[in-house]
């Protein structure tokens, strides 16, 4: 099946609906997509945090917005499409700020999401991860979805030092708490799922997977800091590891190390790649992706979870990577 690109420009309110494609769907898609390098979405650490999209940048035709000189500054949402679908996987969403123009084309680098909310210094929190997040989603005008979240909810108690922007914190509040979340704005939603947790299955070919699951540098200590310099460590059994230091979210010794030790066991944990046709259609974030790998002396089950993506539009394919493992069956 044919995968297209589509594009929902919003420019002084009104949306231009541009793929890579001549569309005629219920509402037409014009042709005035040239290129889309590859945009990458990753988490923000690889025990927990919130979705973050790399710099990438779109090739359109000057013309795309109906006026022979472009805007120098839109949002823009791009979806994997097939078929006759109006909507598709989510690829991008963010600000395109113009980087060229000629007559033939108009270039634009692209930025994530901006969103400008903030905590202030000295605001409280002693909730629960769920609630914590919930009166974050509502204040960015975001509609939560913590049906992946961990049960019970961790509780969270912490007293801001300093002014902050909430994305920044719920990246910091999530790895702590070993949750990964990601903001869909064309969906108008924010998830949340506990790192443990699987967002959907599938099963692929092994051929897909890469030749090998790699083990990243050892950790042997890992160490939450607070603002006022108490300390808290918890250690693994490989002595000769590095050490890495996080800002915790609440202060009962118990608490912390319960959330230290589920990180020690993240980052010390295997990690692989798959490589799928988009005609696949996109896996989720945190989805489990499984092959089983008879070339060994039994079958073995090899897998990751879908954390880190990275699109070809050339070959038309994406490269998923994120925490796996193998298992003899």
């Amino acid at each position: 099946m044919k995968v297209t690109l589509l594009g929902k420009a919003t420019v002084a309110d009104t949306t231009h609906q541009i793929s890579d494609s001549q569309l005629k769907l219920a509402t037409p898609w014009h042709r005035s997509i040239l290129s889309f390098s590859a945009a990458s979405r990753t988490i923000s650490k690889n025990y927990g945090g919130m979705e973050e999209s790399g710099d990438t940048s779109i090739v359109l035709k000057p013309t795309w917005a109906g006026s022979a000189i472009p805007p120098e500054l839109f949002e823009l949402i791009v979806e994997l499409g097939a078929g006759t679908a109006e909507s598709g996987d989510r690829l991008f969403d963010g600000t395109c700020y113009e980087q060229s123009l000629t007559a033939s084309v108009a270039k634009y680098k692209l930025h994530g999401p901006d969103y400008d909310q903030e905590y202030a210094k000295n605001d409280t929190f002693n909730a629960s991860l769920i609630d914590f997040f919930e009166a974050a989603a509502a204040t960015l005008e975001l509609t939560p979805d913590t049906t992946l979240a961990r049960e019970p909810s961790p509780l969270l108690s912490h007293t801001m030092s300093r002014d902050a922007l909430i994305t920044d914190v719920l990246a910091l509040v999530l790895g702590f708490y070993s949750h990964h979340g990601w903001i869909d704005r064309s969906a108008g939603k924010i998830h949340l799922m506990a790192m443990e947790n699987d967002n959907g299955t599938r099963t692929v070919d092994r051929r897909f997977f890469a030749p090998e699951l790699t083990r990243p540098a050892a950790v042997a200590k890992v160490l939450a800091k607070s603002s006022s310099d108490d300390t808290w460590s918890r250690t693994s059994d490989l002595s000769f590891g590095k050490e890495i230091t996080l800002q915790p979210f609440h202060t009962a010794q118990s608490n912390i190390e319960t959330e230290l030790d589920r990180i020690l066991s993240l980052v010390n944990q295997r990690r692989g790649s798959v490589t799928l046709p988009m005609s696949d259609g996109l896996p989720a974030p945190g989805e489990r992706i499984t092959a089983i790998d008879n070339k060994y002396a039994s079958p073995v089950e090899i897998w990751i979870r879908a954390r880190d993506f990275a699109p070809d539009f050339t070959q038309r394919t994406i490269t998923i990577s994120g925490e796996g493992g193998a298992t003899e069956l």
